[in-house]
């Protein structure tokens, strides 16, 4: 059996360059949730795949510790 892949859009104010995607996903990346992140700056998005949901209060704590402002989590 398969189970299904979960994936969240996260919506991120204040980033400006590839550097603050990378430091967003590998910040992401720590979580043993999550299987995969890809950070868009031109979307102002991360798309977070994840093994098990997770409380989107952790995702948000996540990328704000790094000094971002997280507008909304949605499911995919």
């Amino acid at each position: 059996m398969f189970s299904k892949k979960i994936k969240k859009q996260i919506i991120i104010e204040g980033m400006g360059c590839k550097q603050c995607a990378m430091k967003i996903e590998k910040a992401l990346d720590n979580l043993e949730s999550i299987t995969k992140t890809k950070v868009n700056i031109n979307k102002k998005e991360a798309i977070v795949t994840l093994k098990k949901d997770i409380n989107i209060n952790i995702l948000k704590e996540v990328v704000e510790n790094l000094e971002y402002k997280v507008i909304d989590i949605k499911n995919l």
